[in-house]
């Protein structure tokens, strides 16, 4: 897509989702006699590297076929014969290498991922929609595959996923005439709904991701739009007041504070409720003067980047199809004061020229921003010990209500202070070898085949919501009563602690496994601080204090 200056909304939403359509057109086997035409996993029919497609791809579809319909600002590919084709093919290789029953693999072989099948069922619909698809063969596979949706539960609490599932269910009941199917959208709705917490954030594994909410409140928006179910409006506009406090001063969103570490921001529902919902005006105009600024976080690998793509394309169509806007000439203006989101274990500061985010229930992991800028990006302490490659971190989450031993929260509002204890627990990356390769993949083709849901169940204990704590502790204080902000570490190791060799104050660190965290974004310039030279005083005295003035 040739560059420009946007100079208004959709402008700027039309070139942020379709400058991806040459990559996407690289991705794709574009030979018609091709077995795997239609594929978009280029390391599977290209490279020949994996030994499955990866099913969620062939979403990447839909953009082809969005830009092939949708006439928007510099959008040169409209109605170019070529995108039309392929897109379809799209929809006729997610049918050839599904499961007989429409599911479709993510990771592993015979995963049956629901997030996966969902993300491509709905891409598939709305493709055959936009292009005016009614091929019996491919409106059969979309409803086997909505059917398979409908009667399957994934393990785990992700309220995103029941979100995708209703609207890629309802897409399809739309396009086959099936009421089972809107019925059984309408089920799922509700179930996401009821993962909602009062404060307005949605359940996502141990917390609340005010990244992943954003996808949440953007499916469910959709589905509005499209079912025009108004028991949808009530919880739609809690989520968005509780999403306006994490568009930070300088644009960006979200960060590692959130309980899955994501900067995601999907646009689209902002721009459809932007008209009934002045906080989602407020969000959409705060995050596009922040991507115009070079503030927007950046997770652009092959698996994920579609996901925003052809959000941000049908973003575009909704603001131009309200009239449009320019440009936001500044972000809009902070809420003053301190918001204490106690569920979410959020705490959100913003007082004179200063801004704070900090997650209580992550060991004090923080974000400060002054004059707009950001200045602190904090993701708590990394440690490695004496002879081991196994860190130590403080920042993973404890839930509401968590009886994890040693966590300890407060907050007093009146006197601008905070607290947070929590022990270190040990974080282990193991890598991928040939012979864990071929003891998993015999797993997953033989025991895999019957209990997927056993398979991941057993993934998430160990990369996602298990966690073996060490008698080290964190004890992490917060003051903004003065003019400066002034955050104070205590560090205390217990009986049995192991000996640390290094010790990190990190900026931008996660330990959990989640594909849409660790995006590029501002914090990745701020330098980690190497606190090592505190070990000494650690060693002898069993604890070491720390403090520092932010911005200093």
């Amino acid at each position: 897509m040739k560059p420009t200056t946007p100079r208004s909304a959709a402008e700027l939403y039309a070139w942020l989702g379709l400058r991806w359509v040459p990559r996407l057109l690289a991705l794709v086997d574009r030979d018609p006699l091709s077995p795997t035409y239609g594929c978009f996993d280029r390391e599977y029919w290209h490279y020949r590297t994996a030994d499955f497609p990866c099913g969620m791809n062939q979403e990447f579809g839909l953009p082809l076929a969005l830009a092939h319909a949708l006439e928007l600002p510099g959008n040169r590919w409209h109605r170019e014969p070529r995108l039309r084709e392929l897109a379809l093919a799209a929809v006729a290789f997610a049918a050839r290498a599904a499961h007989g029953d429409g599911s479709c693999d993510d990771y592993y072989p015979y995963e049956r991922a629901l997030g996966a099948t969902c993300f491509a069922l709905y891409a598939c619909a709305e493709s055959c929609r936009v292009l005016g698809c009614t091929q019996p063969r491919l409106i059969e596979h979309l409803v086997r595959r909505a059917r398979f949706v409908r009667d399957y539960q994934e393990t785990g609490h992700l309220a995103n996923h029941q979100a995708l599932a209703a609207l890629a269910m309802y897409s399809v009941s739309r396009l086959a005439g099936l009421d089972e199917l809107a019925r059984a959208a309408r089920r799922r709705a509700e179930l996401a709904l009821s993962w909602q917490r009062a404060e307005g954030w949605f359940q996502e594994y141990e917390g609340c991701d005010p990244g992943y909410l954003t996808m949440t409140i953007d499916l469910l928006a959709k589905l509005r739009a499209a079912a025009g179910w108004d028991f949808l409006d009530e919880p739609l506009g809690r989520a968005v007041e509780f999403a306006r406090d994490f568009v930070h001063p300088d644009g960006s969103y979200a960060g590692e504070y959130g309980s899955r570490n994501t900067f995601n921001y999907m646009p689209h529902g902002f721009e459809l409720l932007a008209k009934r919902l002045p906080a989602a005006r407020e969000i959409a105009d705060g995050w596009l003067w922040g991507a115009a600024h070079g503030h927007a976080a950046v997770n652009d690998d092959d698996r994920i980047f579609v996901h925003s793509a052809f959000d941000q394309v049908q973003a575009a169509d909704t603001a131009l199809g309200a009239g449009d806007r320019p440009l936001p000439d500044e972000p809009p203006p902070m809420r003053p004061g301190v918001r204490h989101h106690a569920s979410a274990g959020l705490l959100v500061v913003d007082r004179g020229e200063w801004h704070l985010v900090v997650a209580l229930n992550k060991g004090g992991v923080f974000k400060a921003w002054r004059s707009g800028k950001l200045v602190a990006s904090d993701t708590g302490l990394v440690a490695r010990a004496a002879g081991g490659t196994n860190r130590l971190v403080t920042h993973m989450i404890h839930p509401g209500g968590s009886q994890d031993a040693g966590v300890e929260i407060g907050v007093d509002v009146e006197r601008g202070r905070a607290a947070v204890t929590v022990p270190f627990t040990w974080s282990s990356r193991k890598l991928a070898s040939p012979l864990r390769q071929m003891a998993f993949r015999a797993v997953t083709t033989t025991l895999g085949r019957f209990w997927p849901n056993a398979i991941r169940r057993l993934l998430q204990r160990m990369l996602i919501t298990g966690r073996r704590t060490a008698p080290l502790a964190l004890r992490r204080e917060f003051d903004w009563s003065a003019g400066t902000p002034s955050v104070t570490d205590t560090v205390m190791a217990r009986g049995g602690a192991p000996r640390l060799e290094a010790l990190y104050r990190s900026t931008d660190a996660t330990s959990i496994y989640v594909a849409t965290s660790m995006a590029a974004q501002d914090g990745t310039l701020i330098a980690w601080d190497d606190l090592s030279a505190c070990l000494p005083e650690l060693r002898e005295r069993g604890a070491v204090t720390i403090t520092r003035e932010l911005g200093a």
